[in-house]
């Protein structure tokens, strides 16, 4: 991986791909690279020949100098990762070299809605991203480039800017990224006490809430705004910024949902140590998932499959697999049949680990489902299923006990009318549902 730090050195190798008839994938970043960041790069590595990754603070976008200061910065790691990724040339540049003193740079109009909902909190801030994100443009050249759909407003106002110049950029919208909980993975997470961190999900949570409104027909966008805002009004430690749903081709309110326009819910929040913003598209009515085919469900997850949490000499663990239960939650939506085989494989994968303590893959993060679930119980019956292959699997290393209070649990969950800790006895494990026991 070639790491540079020139403007012009960078254009000079992009031309040099281009030449060669090579499709170039861009990921502008600010550093602090996290999960987040490598699915974009995945991304991008394959969909084009070559992966470019920028590593730039942009002082412009920031009216906080504190926050600024503040903003987390590792360029070793983020190299690390980089390379790791398989990226081809990571540009890290000082600020000279993006914003060249003397230099008249094209400076977009963000417009009314960059005045709006982040607009509004951060003054100024879209005019520095707009601004920074043309120059990082100009400098790759032609390129496809490839951003997460949680900064949706940024997310709109770049590709507005694109069609508007008619700057030759590809823009391509990879998912969000979440924690088990369904916090979208962000760098400013890190700012968040054990506390926050806990009560943090409320977010997802609310915008999950406004979904399943959205897909029962309510089209009433302040039965949606009301339902949001309640959720993260009840967490003790959030204080809400905003909640609204916008329609997606023009980023602004809506009153009624209307069939053919596409809306998008979205939120933030401001805890003590941090501010989190997040968002969902919302369905239409009676929307239900198209199911993706088997085999490319099971391409997805099996590689989350092949390696388990392996305890090491010194005690820690290889978190290479960590997720490998959680990411089998995706195959509810594709049908019990997917779900069935993907835990068919893990299951034989675990047992024969078991006896070396090995299989806590399977046990270990079965209460982190809680916020997952909160979230497709409108699937309840999946819910419980999925979570019945979940106990079984987890046989070799729960107890009797313990996996029968976990099928309650299930049961709870897919029933609305009981409480999550309804169902499971005074003595008996508890299993964390958002803010509930």
């Amino acid at each position: 991986m070639d790491v540079i730090r020139e403007a012009a050195a960078t254009r000079a190798a992009t031309d040099a791909w281009r030449a060669t008839g090579a499709r170039i994938g861009f990921v502008p970043t600010m550093g602090a690279l996290h999960r987040g960041h490598a699915s974009l790069v995945r991304a991008a590595r394959a969909a084009c020949d070559r992966v470019a990754v920028s590593i730039f603070v942009n002082p412009r976008q920031f009216d906080d100098p504190d926050d600024l200061l503040r903003y987390p910065r590792d360029e070793t790691a983020d190299l690390e990762m980089c390379r790791r990724e398989g990226v081809d040339l990571a540009w890290a540049p000082p600020v000279d070299e993006v914003y060249p003193p003397g230099v008249a740079l094209p400076e977009p109009d963000p417009g009314p809605v960059g005045a709006t909902f982040e607009g509004a909190a951060r003054p100024g801030h879209f005019a520095g991203v707009l601004m920074v994100v043309h120059r990082l443009f100009d400098v790759v050249g032609p390129s496809r480039a490839f951003f997460g759909e949680k900064d949706a407003q940024q997310l709109f106002l770049v590709r507005r800017m694109v069609d508007e110049l008619g700057l030759p950029v590809e823009v391509t919208v990879c998912a969000t990224v979440r924690e088990p909980d369904g916090l979208a993975v962000a760098s400013r997470n890190d700012r968040l006490t054990p506390a926050e961190r806990e009560q943090a999900g409320c977010l997802f949570l609310a915008l999950s809430e406004a979904a399943e409104l959205a897909r029962r027909g309510e089209r009433q966008v302040a039965v949606l705004v009301a339902a949001m805002a309640r959720e993260i009004g009840a967490t003790p430690l959030a204080t809400l910024d905003h909640a609204a749903v916008v329609g997606e081709d023009t980023f602004e309110p809506v009153v009624t949902l209307e069939p053919g326009r596409p809306a998008r819910a979205i939120a933030a929040a401001t805890f003590p140590s941090a501010r989190l913003i997040d968002t969902l598209a919302l369905p239409e009515a009676g929307m239900t998932v198209e199911p993706p085919d088997r085999a490319s469900i099971l391409a997805a997850v099996m590689p989350a499959l092949l390696t388990v949490q392996v305890p090491t000499e010194a005690g820690e663990r290889d978190d290479t697999g960590a997720d490998a239960v959680i990411a089998t939650s995706a195959c509810v939506v594709a049908g019990m049949p997917v779900a069935r085989e993907v835990f068919a494989r893990l299951g034989a994968r675990l047992r024969p680990l078991v006896g070396e303590g090995a299989s806590v893959v399977a046990g270990q993060r079965v209460a982190e489902l809680g916020g997952p679930l909160a979230a497709i119980r409108l699937a309840a019956p999946v819910a419980l299923a999925f979570l019945g292959r979940l106990s079984a699997v987890a046989s070799g290393v729960r107890s009797a006990d313990e996996a029968d209070a976990l099928e309650r649990y299930a049961a709870a969950v897919a029933e609305p009318r009981l409480s999550p800790s309804a169902a499971v006895d005074d003595d008996g494990p508890s299993f964390r549902l958002g803010s509930e026991g």
